[in-house]
């Protein structure tokens, strides 16, 4: 039995589990199916289909061309029912194989037939693998056995290495021999075209390391195919398998025996001249007359190894069954997950992108509006700055023209109490006297009181101006705060609101979440009901066919009691009379040593004495 798990095909596998057959013409148009199969109807072809073998992929045929009497063997493998392009792909890839490959110790491609959804690979007959060597003579092989074939296996893998293949599951069963005693690897169905390779595929006990971490540390080579010819020897030469116990040597000289002979000139020698094995020296006749299935045709197969692979195959196929219902059930499990999951993360982002799309739309409302109000502020300053400036203007002009007026005012008083007249005396006369003669003012005191009302008068001025600036310092304060208020209390509002509006938004989301997740978790507890359902089924069932065995097994072992019982009476009594002639011989051998010890006439009283011994 091999295991395949190839990573290249597991989108195909989720999604094309199940093919029906009206839609399996339009699977076999992707191919090159003229160059790969035959049109022929194959039940004509060949005649006297005898099943030789069993396996995982099908059955094998020992069979009869009609016309050219050549003997071949048929393996039909059916793409039918669940996994078929899987099984499609499978057979095509084996086909293509075997047309690729032509080598003496490689199993010949013959043909190969479409017939019923049953593909009839047709190659070149063998009468049997080495492991029927094993079941038929039920001893392990001989040393110089193993070593031929191990040399005919050896140029069979050296010949698909140097070609860039992987045979991926050699084995004694896949190791074939034919009637002249050639040495033919079979079964390329695992085979990979390709080197290095990364998938898990090929038998447990004979599979690499390499391969079994395959998946998870990388890739690997030819090389693999020594690591399973060499559990190959392993079994031929103990006759087990290698499973748990390391194998050991018969004796230890056997590292010594080996470094010696390693320089021999046989080693040297060319294949041709190796020597040959004596069961592969012994030809047909002796292959033929072992044992065989119904039909007179020659093979080494024992007959009970092929109702044991019958029986094992029918109950093989019931758990693969199952075990790809199983596999079904998963897949379809994984993808209304997904789907689910899918759904649920494209409901969740159209949530979000409408909220998203509501909070840009509510925060440009917002930046609008602020900066609306800013520049609205701005403009009540510049308005309140060109108002202030005007009235300093229009003070300013006031005071001027009541500074003129006062000024003018005071010159007509001074005028009118100093009566001036034109003799009066000149400027550099002034000092001279402190007053006229009608006692008016002199032109300095007119002009000192002059000064210092246009000192009184600028000083009023500054104070009204420094009042008047002050008052309009104190008004733009005044609108500075009203509008630093108006502003704050706007973004206040906008800051509540949007508080709001997020808490909203977070609570859509989280329901929003929380139904998703009661979503995915009612749908994973239905499924893993379904699926320990499932499992409790077929773990039923296999206790059942178990149970079954047993019992018969059972019944089997009580109709032989009977016959045990027989064969037990029998063996009792001849090992009992077998008992008797052992002590009839000493008797005599006894007898006749004490009478050579004695005369004629003492024999009589030699002979009583010797009876009254005991017996020891």
């Amino acid at each position: 039995m091999s295991f395949h798990s190839k990573k290249s095909n597991n989108n195909n596998s989720n999604n094309n589990s199940i093919i029906t057959n009206s839609s399996f013409g339009n699977l076999r148009k992707d191919i090159d199916v003229p160059g790969l199969f035959v049109k022929s109807d194959p039940e004509k072809i060949f005649t006297n289909l005898q099943e030789i073998g069993h396996g995982s992929f099908g059955a094998v045929y020992y069979a009869c061309h009609a016309e050219t009497k050549e003997i071949v063997a048929v393996k039909k493998m059916s793409y039918k029912g669940k996994q078929t392009k899987e099984k499609w792909d499978d057979i095509c890839k084996e086909v293509k194989f075997l047309q690729l490959v032509k080598h003496p110790n490689c199993i010949e491609y013959k043909s190969c037939y479409l017939h019923e959804h049953t593909a009839w690979l047709v190659m070149e007959y063998c009468l049997g693998s080495t492991s029927d060597l094993l079941e038929a003579h039920k001893k392990p092989l001989l040393e110089d056995e193993i070593g031929s074939i191990c040399l005919s296996s050896l140029r069979g893998l050296h010949y698909l290495h140097s070609l860039g293949y992987i045979h991926r599951d050699i084995k004694a069963g896949n190791i074939l021999l034919t009637e002249s005693g050639c040495v033919k690897l079979a079964d390329f169905g695992s085979a990979s075209i390709a080197s290095p390779a990364n998938s898990f595929v090929g038998s447990p006990y004979w599979m690499a390391p390499e391969v079994i971490l395959a998946m998870d540390e990388g890739q690997y080579d030819t090389k693999v195919d020594v690591w399973s010819l060499g559990i190959t020897c392993i079994e031929l030469g103990g006759y087990s398998l290698c499973m748990f116990i390391p194998p050991t040597t018969t004796t230890t000289s056997t590292p010594d025996a080996t470094t010696a002979n390693s320089n021999l000139p046989t080693q040297q020698q060319t294949p041709t001249t190796k020597p040959s094995s004596s069961i592969l020296q012994m030809g047909g006749s002796k292959f033929g007359g072992l044992v065989g299935p119904a039909g007179n045709f020659s093979t080494i197969r024992p007959t009970s190894v092929i109702t044991k692979e019958q029986k094992d195959h029918n109950e093989e196929n019931m758990m693969r069954q199952q075990m790809s219902g199983y596999k079904q059930m998963r897949r379809a499990h994984a993808k209304q997950l997904q789907q689910l999951e899918y759904k649920c993360q494209c409901e969740m982002d159209e949530l979000r992108a409408r909220l998203d799309k509501e909070n840009d739309t509510m925060m440009n409302m917002i930046n609008n509006e602020v900066k609306s109000l800013e520049q609205k502020q701005e403009r009540e300053r510049e308005r309140l700055m060109r108002q202030s400036a005007s009235d300093e203007s229009r003070i300013k002009k006031f005071l001027e023209q009541r500074k003129d007026q006062e000024l003018k005012q005071f010159k007509k008083d001074l005028i009118s109490k100093s009566k001036v007249f034109p003799g009066t005396p000149s400027r550099g006369n002034t000092g001279s006297s402190s007053s006229n003669e009608n006692g008016g003012l002199t032109r300095q005191q007119q002009l000192d009181a002059e000064a210092d009302l246009v000192r009184r008068q600028q000083a009023d001025v500054e104070k009204e101006l420094l009042k008047h600036r002050k008052k309009n310092l104190m008004d733009r304060k005044n609108c500075d705060s009203k509008l630093l208020e108006e502003l704050l209390t706007m973004k206040q509002t906008h800051f509540t609101a949007t508080t709001k509006t997020w808490l909203h938004h977070h609570e859509l989301i989280k329901r929003l979440e929380l139904s998703n997740n009661e979503k995915i978790k009612r749908l994973q507890s239905e499924q893993m009901d379904r699926q320990h359902d499932m499992e409790l089924s077929n773990q039923r069932d296999y206790a059942q066919r178990a149970l079954k065995e047993v019992k018969q097994k059972h019944i089997g072992e009580q109709k032989m009691i009977p016959k045990n019982l027989k064969t037990q009476a029998q063996l009792i009594k001849r090992k009992f009379q077998e008992s008797l002639k052992d002590q009839n011989r000493s008797y005599k051998s006894q007898k006749e040593s004490i009478l050579s010890k004695f005369g004629r006439a003492d024999h009589k009283e030699a002979l009583g004495e010797f009876g009254r011994q005991p017996i020891s």
